[in-house]
């Protein structure tokens, strides 16, 4: 029974989540351009570890503010969000034939295993040369 409550808890929490990116979805990039200067350093943290060889899957990419920067210089980008409203946000910008963005959710994603040579997110996951803790980085 615990079980039970606990999964129904956090779907609950899961469920308030989603709700909440997707209220927020239009105004979130007019509000992180505000945040520019902490991408730009994001993306050039990341750019020695991409190269035009890779595919590369990103994890609740919002409404693009790395897939876009960074997307140019590998061959193939899925960025993926939970919120459709993000994933539409991000759509309304022009982008590369190499960059797609589709809504997936994070714990239960499509692809075969060995799709991708990295996945950034707060920690950067090369799969030739391991994880690379950004945050640390930028410290």
């Amino acid at each position: 029974m615990l079980t039970k409550e606990v999964q129904k808890s956090s779907m609950s929490k899961q469920t308030d989540n989603k709700q909440f990116w997707q209220r927020w979805a239009s105004c979130y990039g007019p509000l992180m351009q505000s945040s520019e200067p902490l991408y730009a350093a994001i993306a050039q943290q990341m750019q020695p570890h991409l190269t035009p060889e890779m595919n590369v899957l990103e994890l609740a990419c919002g409404s693009g503010q790395l897939s876009f920067r960074l997307s140019r210089l590998v061959r193939d980008w899925e960025a993926t969000d939970f919120s459709p409203k993000m994933i539409a946000q991000a759509k309304l910008k022009p982008r590369g034939v190499g960059l797609h963005f589709s809504v997936q959710d994070a714990t239960s994603l499509p692809y075969a295993d060995e799709t991708f040579d990295a996945v950034p997110g707060e920690i950067f996951e090369d799969r030739r040369n391991g994880p690379i803790d950004l945050r640390r980085q930028q410290a």
